[in-house]
């Protein structure tokens, strides 16, 4: 099958690190009827209804990201959850024998992910409700009226942008310090990415 134009193969020639298990992810995608491309600067496969897998390279591993893994039943016990990402899962693989000896599984995997892309499952938006306001952000609110009028004026999407990323901090000295940081962007009405 082809691999999305010449651009999947170009990434392939292109890369040292994972080379041999990207190509192997890449065969096993393309088995299952999937069209590749380059999306986010990786390969992304497809079918109709949108964007089914992405292989991705890290610095320890190379891994399978299903868009929609959280959806995605794992009987094998062989998805991981990147950081605190919603949808997205892996099955992270260290070298090409672990990719031969797991083949069927991944397979299985990516059937299953086709199904939900075709069907049109999507994991729900999240909501200002999904995110638990931060008690560093609640207190800095309180004690700064600016601060909260700004705050409450931001749209719904960067007040939720605000506490995730504030609240992502594992300790409080953390979250104060990034609420610190972020006074002037919360201000001028801008998101922690300053947009």
């Amino acid at each position: 099958m082809d691999r999305g134009g010449a651009s999947v193969d170009e990434f392939l020639a292109g890369i040292t690190r994972w080379r041999e298990e990207a190509a192997a992810l890449c065969a096993l995608l393309e088995d299952e009827g999937l069209a590749g491309t380059i999306k986010w600067g990786a390969p992304c496969y497809v079918t109709t209804g949108g964007n089914v897998a992405l292989i991705q390279r890290m610095k320890d591993y190379c891994a399978l990201a299903f868009v929609r893994g959280a959806l995605l039943d794992d009987p094998a016990g062989v998805l991981t959850r990147p950081g605190t990402h919603r949808s997205l899962r892996q099955i992270r693989l260290r070298s090409l024998s672990e990719i031969e000896a797991m083949a069927p599984v991944i397979r299985d995997h990516i059937r299953r992910a086709i199904a939900l892309t075709q069907e049109g499952r999507r994991i729900a938006p999240v909501t200002e409700g999904d995110i638990p306001m931060p008690d560093e952000l609640n207190e800095a609110l309180a004690a700064d009226p600016d601060l909260a009028g700004a705050f409450d004026a931001l749209t719904p999407g960067r007040r939720r942008s605000w506490m995730f990323h504030i609240g992502a901090a594992r300790q409080s000295a953390t979250r104060d310090a990034r609420i610190a940081r972020g006074r002037d962007l919360l201000l001028s009405g801008r998101g922690p990415d300053g947009r």
